[in-house]
Order: structure tokens, then C-alpha cells, then sequence
């Protein structure tokens, strides 16, 4: 949230043996993002099974709520997947989109209050990831009692170690 595909520019090193999609979410429409992404995936690929979503933060819900509703046979990640942890409500995600973006508080309480309705309207029982990786220092989320994560060092931002991580799995 408050953020978009220009998040994962720093990380396409990462992804050279890959064919990448970016893709932008709108957080307050989910239902017709999800939709639209169905049909985005049938347009460019035949078989899915080799295909791996990774999403970060409320990116990684829509990866998990997407794979819940969808049989497709992708490989599901989510890197600090903020519906999985415990919001630290400490003020520090505030501040640091007020700053980015000179917003003020109240008017990101609301952007917030919007999205949560839109991201928890899908009362999932079991995540539906295949591989969660969670940052040891991440400033907005805890997730010390989600059971079969695997941490790295990092924050909520910094992935990179994340990723290498990852590809542990994916080889």
C-alpha cells in the first residue's frame, strides 16, 4: 500500500533468469484486480506450473487471496506478508507515508481504513502461500508466532536478503 511495482526496480537484478511482470495493485478494488489479473495471466502464459507469484506485504495477500480463489498451479510467495503478522501499531508505517508522500494522518487513517475492508473482506482460514519469508527487523508487522516462515535479515523494505533466501527454494 502507498506503494507500487517501482518497489521491485531495485530487486530485478534478482529475477535475471526470469520473465518478469510488474504488476499495480489498487488496494480500494481487489475483486476487480484479481479479475483482471486472471485474465492478464491467460494472456501470456499457456501453462502456469512454472510460473511463481511474489507479492510483499498487502502485495502478498493479494497473491494468497488471487491463489485461493483461482486453482491456477502457481508457486505462491509472500515476503513480509502484513495480513499474516501482527501490526506493531506503533505509528512508524503512518510517519513514514506521511513523509514519502506529505500526506496527512487522517487522511492515511481512512486510505487505511478503506483497504483493511477491502484486504479483510476475505476471511481466509489457512494462507494459501507455499513459501513465506519474513524480515527479522520488520519496523510494522510481527511475526514471531507464524508458524513455517523462514527469516532473513532485513525490514519490512530491505529484502534483499530475502531474496537470495528465495532462490534457496526455487532451486
Amino acid at each position: 500500500m502507498y506503494a507500487n511495482s517501482g518497489f521491485w526496480l531495485e530487486y530485478l537484478r534478482h529475477f535475471s533468469k526470469f520473465k518478469i511482470h510488474l504488476v499495480d495493485l489498487d488496494y480500494f478494488d481487489l475483486d476487480d484486480e484479481m479479475s483482471e489479473f486472471r485474465a492478464f495471466l491467460h494472456s501470456q502464459v499457456n501453462d502456469c506450473s512454472d510460473m511463481i507469484l511474489i507479492g510483499h506485504s498487502y502485495g502478498a495477500h493479494f497473491v494468497d487471496v488471487f491463489s485461493f480463489f483461482h486453482e491456477e498451479k502457481i508457486k505462491k510467495v509472500g515476503i513480509n506478508p502484513g495480513h499474516l503478522g501482527l501490526n506493531k501499531k506503533n505509528g512508524a508505517f503512518l510517519m513514514r507515508v506521511k513523509e514519502t508522500y506529505g500526506l496527512d494522518i487522517r487522511t492515511i487513517e481512512e486510505d487505511l481504513d478503506i483497504a483493511y475492508r477491502q484486504i479483510y473482506k476475505y476471511k481466509m482460514k489457512k494462507s494459501t502461500l507455499d513459501v513465506i519469508l519474513t524480515a527479522d527487523n520488520d519496523e510494522y508487522f510481527d511475526f514471531s508466532n507464524l508458524a513455517g516462515r523462514y527469516d532473513f535479515c532485513g525490514d519490512h523494505y530491505a529484502i534483499d536478503h530475502g531474496l537470495k533466501r528465495l532462490f534457496q527454494f526455487l532451486d
